[in-house]
């Protein structure tokens, strides 16, 4: 569903802070090395077409009582979309997040892989499900008959047998030490089997990445490559990052982020039979064969090629932190979600679902306009893009003591290594830090007002932070970079001589504490 990198704890040097590793806003992909960004402009998107939900039978109602209860709830929703019959009835943005910034799809990742598969089975560059892994790797050595019976079928539905594990925040993960090996083909087929193939349903983000390993030498070209060329641009998708791993292969199992718009592209797609604009972008088996129930995850839960399969004919892609392409055939109905929840699984928006998206599914013809309810709609979409400040505490007096002063930080596990808070009594502060691998010098805006400040980043999208004083000596950061799902609450206790900082990551239920002090005392 999804994987983080686990954050190394280190000594520390101070000669050393400048090359923080950045495990944690960064990309957040499993294998996040380098990454390829694109912004084509021969493949300009086409708009959505929009109307009032009323207009496709949905009643406005539901769907702002909806954005009520997740407001009420203060579920860390960044984004909601619904579509019926193809048209856009709902788009919703949770400040700071918006509709032109990519979001990391983490494990919805492998069902673009999968659609990748199918595309390239169909064009002969790969024979069918059916071929055998290991055959498509001719330096790999296989240790007995059985691992030779894996086929890309058991990749697709996570059925390989081979022993595997992914804990979140454990440097013990083979997804970690499959990737970083010489050979990840190889530490693949050299783990234990313990299932025979195609009878045990067992997450493996590493068979995943392998699927973009065999489309990339069968094309010739990068996976990333393959997919605009041959999904992206037919979809109208200008814009999107994925990362690639260490030996220069894109991430087949997560790391690639959309726009969520262009996120619904891919739900309607499939929703659509693999068709788009009268082109056959998806063969039509494929999409049936890859959202039929292939083996049981659990009760009532099944997995095709790659997506997870409900029995009530729904079936939805799925990463970590709550981001989900929802299909609903039925319906004609796709409904799209980014987030950041703690724990996040495919039942996360259940109660959305059938508390609220379906009932307010009326009829399959155009229901008598409701412009009271619709305005309400269109009102609760508008107060959460565009939320009321407040007014700002004034400024302690430490602020005089602290103000200007360059940190640098002793542990290096937050990203920060030095830097420095410009507190000028206004309703929004900066922090200037070199922060992450790359050791970029952000120059960051802090909203103090309750409002979250955005500020650009070259090397890891747009972040956005703001902040209050809790006390005197005591001042509460949050932390969110908008491609991602994690957001981090960071407590600053300041003294003469530094500053302690606990940080909290909502979706991970971690913390952690270090040390900062004065750079020149």
């Amino acid at each position: 569903m999804g994987m983080r990198r686990p954050r190394k704890r280190r000594m520390a040097l101070v000669s050393n802070l400048l090359s923080i590793c950045l495990l944690i806003f960064g990309t957040a992909a499993a294998f996040s090395v380098n990454t390829l960004t694109v912004q084509n402009s021969d493949a300009i998107p086409t708009s959505w077409p929009v109307s009032a939900p009323e207009e496709q039978g949905m009643d406005s109602a539901h769907l702002a009582a909806m954005l009520k209860q997740i407001q009420a709830d203060e579920r860390n929703i960044h984004s909601i979309l619904i579509a019926r019959h193809g048209i856009l009835v709902l788009e919703a943005y949770f400040h700071p997040f918006n509709r032109e910034t990519p979001h990391n799809l983490y494990s919805c990742t492998k069902s673009v892989t999968s659609a990748l598969t199918g595309i390239a089975i169909d064009r002969g560059l790969v024979a069918s499900v059916d071929t055998t892994v290991h055959t498509l790797f001719p330096d790999v050595s296989v240790d007995t008959p059985d691992k030779e019976a894996i086929t890309l079928r058991h990749l697709l539905t996570m059925s390989s047998g081979i022993e595997w594990t992914e804990p979140l925040r454990s440097g013990l993960s083979d997804t970690w030490s499959f990737i970083e090996s010489d050979s990840p083909p190889q530490y693949f087929f050299d783990r234990t089997l313990i299932h025979a193939p195609g009878k045990i349903f067992n997450y493996n983000t590493g068979g995943s990445h392998l699927l973009s390993m065999i489309l990339q030498n069968a094309s010739g070209e990068m996976t990333a490559e393959f997919a605009r060329q041959n999904l992206f641009d037919p979809l109208g998708i200008s814009e999107y990052v994925w990362d690639k791993d260490i030996h220069g292969y894109t991430t087949g199992g997560t790391g690639l982020a959309l726009r969520p718009d262009d996120m619904s592209r891919i739900g309607q797609l499939y929703l659509q039979n693999g068709k788009w604009d009268g082109k056959q972008v998806i063969p039509e088996a494929w999409v049936r064969e890859s959202t039929t129930a292939k083996i049981t995850v659990s009760p009532g839960i099944d997995y095709g090629y790659q997506w997870w399969v409900h029995q009530d004919g729904i079936y939805n892609a799925l990463g970590w932190g709550g981001q989900q392409i929802i299909v609903i055939p039925r319906q004609d109905l796709v409904v799209v979600i980014n987030a950041g929840l703690r724990d996040a699984a495919w039942n996360s928006y259940n109660d959305l679902l059938y508390n609220f998206i379906l009932p307010s599914v009326r009829s399959s013809r155009k229901l008598p306009v409701n412009t009271s309810e619709h305005m309400r709609l269109k009102s609760e979409v508008e107060k959460i893009a565009a939320p009321e400040p407040v007014q700002p505490a004034p400024s302690p007096r430490i602020v005089t003591s602290i103000n200007d002063r360059e940190y640098v930080d002793l542990n290096g596990t937050h990203g920060w290594s030095i830097f420095t808070f410009h507190f000028d009594g206004s309703n929004v502060a900066r922090l200037e830090l070199d922060y992450g691998e790359k050791s970029e010098n952000i120059n960051a805006l802090i909203g103090l007002d309750g409002i979250y400040r955005i500020t650009k980043t070259i090397n890891y999208g747009p972040v956005a932070i703001k902040g209050y004083w809790k006390n005197e000596n005591t001042f509460v950061l949050f932390q969110q970079f908008l491609r991602e799902a994690e957001r981090l609450t960071m407590t600053l206790t300041f003294s003469e001589i530094g500053i302690n900082r606990h940080t909290e990551w909502l979706v991970e239920n971690h913390s952690e504490d270090s040390e900062a002090v004065f750079l020149n005392r």
